[in-house]
């Protein structure tokens, strides 16, 4: 797999594997060498993984905070309203995150995750948060904001039919 060049819209110097940012973290270097993924953010992925606080900086390259705060927010409104506790940053960051781990982790059912079973459960799920705060969160997720939806419009909708 050959070098892949690209110029970083960050701070506008090469942002490929040969880059001193992306050379001196050995996950972002070992992930770049076996995917051949462009770093076009690369002083910040390594700022991010240097961070106290890495999960959470590694999330802000891929949504902005602005709307990864509307996110929480708007799920927040929605937990609200059925009397739930309300999610703070960490707990919404660590509940993204497990969402992601069940795409790489694959069990038949959500419990099985916090499953003390023979051949079940996984301690980082378990770490994180308690399952039905997780399903909390889950069940309640929104990704757009609430008050630009009509359910008229929508019902009528050929597509959501």
């Amino acid at each position: 797999m050959g070098l892949r060049r690209v110029v970083s819209q960050e701070d506008g110097h090469d942002g490929s594997i040969g880059s001193d940012d992306a050379k001196s973290n050995d996950y972002i270097r070992g992930l770049v060498e076996r995917t051949g993924l462009k770093l076009l953010q690369d002083r910040r992925a390594k700022q991010a993984l240097d961070s106290d606080k890495q999960e959470l900086g590694l999330f802000y390259l891929f949504m902005t905070k602005m709307y990864w705060e509307a996110i929480r927010t708007w799920t927040n409104m929605r937990m609200k309203e059925k009397n739930l506790p309300e999610c703070l940053k960490e707990l919404f960051a660590a509940n993204l995150g497990l969402e992601m781990g069940i795409s790489l982790v694959r069990y038949n059912k959500i419990e099985n995750y916090w499953s003390n079973g023979n051949f079940l459960g996984h301690e980082t799920f378990k770490r994180m948060m308690a399952q039905n705060t997780f399903q909390n969160i889950r069940a309640n997720l929104v990704l757009y904001n609430p008050s630009t939806h009509n359910h008229d419009i929508a019902s009528k909708d050929p597509l959501c039919t």
